[in-house]
Formats: structure tokens, C-alpha cells, sequence
């Protein structure tokens, strides 16, 4: 259980929030210097105090083992889903016009500098698959020299073709080509609301 959907929890089941269980928590010793230890029973303790029911069970389940994919749950329960666009959002874009950056960590699965020299890989992905790695540096996409567009064009074209994406890398100084097979074009993360639902999570982001 993420803390999202942990006060999501308590505000559909009654008036609580993990706002009252800060409260209730933190600062219980005021002017105290030395470290204040606790335990998962004192959390769940507490917790119980804002909003009564087995929140032992429920953290359990979280710190000890795993779901399928990402844990959503809280933001689909505060109202709303998370979707992918082929456009990146307006933060992100500045991002990368500023810098010259280039990321494709949805997509790809990697983020790239100005001068093509990858920064991060992402576990699982398909450049992590292709045994790409940061500090490789991306020399040309499908024989055109490297810039962020000529990859994100490469990433688009991929969709309708039967060629997979051709890098020239260099490794130091060793120059090498890999292809890689992937047809789900640019990704951009990105929330969007659930009809009918209530929006919470504007509520829990609000400024206090």
C-alpha cells in the first residue's frame, strides 16, 4: 500500500487523512534532539488511531511482497488513471528544449544528451534489452546522424515498418551497429481524470 492510496483509504472510509496521522505521529516530542525510534506496529498503530480497521495486514502485504506492475491503485481511487501521449508535457518539454536533453525512458527506455551520450537506461526496457548502457554514446539512427528528432522520428516510424531501429554506437573507442525491435512509438506519461469519479487527488495536492 503506497501512502497515496493509504489516504485515500481513510478519506473514503471516514474524515481521516494521513494529514491527522502526521499530526498524531511526528513531533510527539517537541525540542527533542536524539533520534526517535519506531516500528511498523507503532505506524500501524497510529494509523489506527485516525481511521480504525487491520492496517498491520495491509502494510504487510505491501512491504513483503509484490503486484503486478506499478502500484496505481491510490491514484485510480483519488480519481484518476495514468495514460501515455506521443507528447511529452509542458514540463518535460522545457526540460528538454533547455538542455538539449532527450528523453525516451517510456519508449526506448533511455534519455540522451545533446550529444547523443545515453544517461540513463531503464531495467527491463528495450535498449536494456539491446545491452545499451550511460555513458554510450548514440553516433546515428538509421544511418542520419544523431539529434533528439531524428531518434523520436526513428521511434515513430518503427511503428508501420518492418525494420527494426538501427544504432551506430561508439563504446569508447569502439564503434559498433545493434538493432532494436520496438513498434510502441513515443511514450509520455500522464494523468487523466475518471469520469463520474471523485477527485480526491486534487484535494489531497491542495495547499494546506
Amino acid at each position: 500500500m503506497t501512502r497515496l492510496a493509504a489516504d485515500v483509504l481513510m478519506r473514503q472510509q471516514g474524515a481521516g487523512s494521513l494529514d491527522q496521522f502526521a499530526q498524531r505521529f511526528f513531533g510527539i516530542e517537541d525540542g527533542r534532539i536524539e533520534p526517535l525510534t519506531y516500528t511498523a506496529e507503532d505506524i500501524s498503530k497510529a494509523l489506527a488511531q485516525v481511521e480504525p480497521m487491520d492496517w498491520t495486514a495491509r502494510l504487510r502485504n505491501r512491504l513483503d511482497g509484490y503486484g503486478k506492475g506499478a502500484p496505481l491503485d491510490g491514484i485510480e481511487k483519488a480519481g484518476w488513471r495514468l495514460t501515455y501521449s506521443k507528447e511529452p508535457d509542458a514540463v518535460t518539454k522545457l526540460w528538454n528544449e533547455n538542455d538539449g536533453d532527450t528523453s525516451l525512458v517510456y519508449s526506448l527506455g533511455i534519455s540522451l544528451d545533446r550529444s547523443g551520450r545515453i544517461d540513463q537506461v531503464m531495467w527491463g526496457s528495450p535498449a536494456f534489452g539491446a545491452k545499451l548502457a550511460p555513458g554510450v554514446v548514440v553516433v546515428a539512427v538509421n544511418n542520419l546522424a544523431y539529434k533528439g528528432s531524428v531518434i523520436k522520428d526513428a521511434i515513430e516510424k518503427a511503428k508501420t515498418s518492418d525494420q527494426p531501429i538501427e544504432l551506430l554506437i561508439r563504446r569508447g573507442d569502439l564503434f559498433s551497429t545493434l538493432k532494436i525491435s520496438y513498434k510502441g512509438g513515443l511514450r509520455y506519461p500522464k494523468l487523466e481524470r475518471i469520469e463520474g469519479a471523485p477527485d480526491l487527488l486534487t484535494t489531497i495536492l491542495s495547499p494546506r
